[in-house]
């Protein structure tokens, strides 16, 4: 069990810096994309790819990128902070510390977050994708990566509900004793 617990904390370690860095990059591109119009077209051809195999984007699009960047900037931060409350969850789990008072809240904070980070992102790609910068092809082909996102999260909850389910057993046991 403890090496299970390990080897989630690293991955929740690698994922909260992954998450991080990614945010970064965000902000970076947005201000690189407010201040040098050549940076915001590549890219913007980087990020999304139009409908038609031979369009390329212009100027009018490319006001919009710097936005996107924020927007997805501080999504990002949101999911590296949910990260951070659920590593916290299972480090207490790895200590030991099971079925305490306000565990069930915790994770159920952290995997309603996940949920949250799923649903946000794929309307911020599919909405400034199909409004802004006409790639409505990422109404499907961002479909898999959104049900990974929103199906951790449902794990998560179901997490919640045994930790809640344990924490009144405790209780019970506690009271009978």
């Amino acid at each position: 069990m403890k090496h299970h617990l390990n080897i989630i904390l690293l991955a929740l370690r690698v994922a909260i810096v992954v998450a991080a860095c990614m945010a970064g990059y965000q902000f970076i591109c947005f201000g690189a994309c407010m201040y040098y119009q050549d940076a915001s077209l590549s890219l913007l051809n980087h990020y999304f790819t139009p409908l038609a195999p031979n369009h390329k984007y212009g100027s009018y699009q490319a006001q919009f990128l710097p936005w996107y960047c924020l927007c997805y900037g501080f999504l990002l931060t949101y999911f590296t902070r949910v990260l951070i409350r659920l590593r916290q969850c299972f480090v207490k789990f790895k200590a030991h510390t099971i079925f305490y008072e306000e565990q069930a809240q915790q994770i159920k904070r952290a995997g309603t977050g996940i949920i949250l980070f799923a649903k946000g992102r794929y309307l911020l790609l599919c909405a400034f994708g199909a409004i802004f910068f006409n790639a409505i092809q990422l109404f499907v082909t961002e479909i898999p990566v959104f049900l990974m996102f929103y199906l951790l999260g449902k794990l998560i909850l179901v997490l919640h509900c045994m930790a809640k389910k344990g924490a009144f057993l405790r209780e019970e046991n506690e009271l009978t004793i």
